[in-house]
């Protein structure tokens, strides 16, 4: 009668534990293994000094994040870049924006007003007044000999600031005005049909689109054409403009990429990139092509313009995952990263994609976050920490009862609050995990679009 008492008892306990009831070996090592981190906007930023011995031997910082429309990851990440520019030398921030409009955007940092710096570098998602702390701080860094340069790692137009056209015809006018003028006008439309559904301001109509994408060989064709121009016409070209040069034919060969990618030219995809040959699937070849995209260009920054210097990525959880063709995964600098997944407990955020709208003003939908029941979420665990904000560790970590969720099965909050995802040894996708306890929607800029594209 003991025995069957003892199992039921068993059984409702596992009952309780299935249901958010976490390990109490696990409970116990949250709270003696992790950090307490703020999100307030102050100039202290003592609380983020384990991060020191933690990186301290990291030349590329990945920060990610399970929403772009969460208002408290801004907030925390602008603190951990700061930290990282003053206490370990991290000289270049680069964010999952067009790296062609970030490349002129960080140029004229020095003489544009915060706002149009954010506006020029970064995807609209990022529009937002928790991250012009943080462009305040890059800018006066630019009056300094240590300064905080701003990048790009996408491909993708987003936010149709037409900065990259802009550099275009500032480089080219002096040695050819007229061709200045039609490269510009050219790689304008090829912005404005690039933006994705996110974007804030008027786009191309869908018939528009049609009409610009059956160009395609076309434009094809004037891209590499305006390539072999930069190559031809090079002695032309103050030796100033040197780097800006090797800037313009890398970004010009994306646009190239770019119209093969939004054409869906999945033989082009998978014949140019060896990592994802053995897909098949179309929708997953143009994934997994955009992040294969992402990594070149980080290595552009790693190898040519900064060369030698310390870089931290600022993009989407899935897009710094130690998985296939994801940049983290690059065998040339794989060893000298560390990948941060952001996660949330509670609250609401923003959905990214949205129609595309004729007003000025965006157009977001909040979401609830549904907090995590099941005791093998992450969140859960994590939570138990009893810190405010929680950051963990998981790279010198050694598996024992009190940890053994990170080295096994485990679940983690995916986009937007999708609870579907399952993970196995979350340790080789992340490296650390910052748990932001409560969430909430983003405030986002209103800009004059109209005056601002003519800056």
């Amino acid at each position: 009668m003991k025995l069957f008492q003892l199992i039921r008892l068993s059984l409702f306990l596992c009952t309780l534990t299935s249901f958010g009831q976490v390990n109490p070996s696990w409970e116990k090592w949250i709270q003696a293994n992790s950090f307490g981190v703020s999100i307030s906007d102050t100039n202290d930023l003592h609380d983020l000094s384990f991060l020191k011995e933690i990186l301290k031997n990291k030349k590329i910082i990945f920060l990610g994040e399970n929403s772009h429309g969460v208002a408290e990851f801004t907030l925390l990440k602008s603190r951990m870049v700061r930290y990282l520019h003053d206490s370990l030398g991290f000289d270049v921030l680069a964010f999952e924006s067009n790296a062609g409009d970030a490349y002129n955007a960080n140029i004229n940092i020095p003489t544009s007003d915060v706002q149009t710096s954010i506006y020029n570098s970064l995807s609209s998602l990022w529009h937002v007044e928790e991250i012009v702390p943080l462009f305040n701080y890059i800018k006066n860094t630019h009056a300094n000999e240590n300064p905080l340069n701003v990048a790009g790692v996408d491909f993708i137009a987003s936010n149709g600031s037409f900065s990259f056209s802009r550099f275009l015809y500032e480089l080219i006018s002096p040695v050819n005005p007229s061709f200045a003028e039609k490269v510009k006008e050219n790689d304008s439309l090829l912005t404005r049909t690039g933006v994705r559904g996110w974007t804030i301001f008027r786009v191309l109509s869908k018939d528009e689109k049609n009409a610009y994408y059956s160009q395609k060989d076309q434009q094809l064709k004037f891209y590499s054409n305006l390539i072999n121009f930069m190559s031809e016409n090079e002695k032309k070209f103050p030796q100033t403009k040197s780097r800006d040069i090797v800037a313009a034919k890398y970004y010009l060969q994306s646009r190239i990429d770019f119209i093969h990618w939004s054409n869906m030219d999945s033989t082009y995809m998978a014949n140019k990139l060896p990592c994802i040959k053995h897909i098949s699937n179309v929708a997953e070849l143009w994934d997994r092509y955009r992040d294969y995209m992402m990594t070149q260009h980080l290595k552009f920054l790693y190898s040519t313009l900064y060369q030698g210097r310390k870089i931290i990525v600022w993009a989407e959880n899935g897009h710094v995952a130690k998985k296939e063709c994801r940049m983290p995964s690059d065998s040339s600098y794989f060893k000298e990263v560390y990948t941060i997944s952001f996660q949330s407990y509670i609250g609401n955020g923003c959905y990214v994609m949205t129609q595309e709208s004729k007003n000025t003003k965006p157009e977001r939908v909040v979401y609830d976050f549904i907090t995590p029941t099941d005791s093998l979420s992450i969140e859960t665990i994590m939570h138990r920490s009893k810190h405010e904000n929680t950051f963990i560790d998981m790279t010198s970590q050694t598996k024992c009862d009190g940890n053994s969720w990170m080295f096994e099965k485990s679940k983690m909050t995916g986009w937007e609050g999708d609870n579907t995802r399952e993970e196995n040894n979350v340790r080789k996708i992340y490296d650390g995990i910052m748990l932001i306890n409560k969430i909430s929607p983003p405030k986002y800029l209103k800009y004059d679009y109209e005056y601002l594209r003519k800056k």
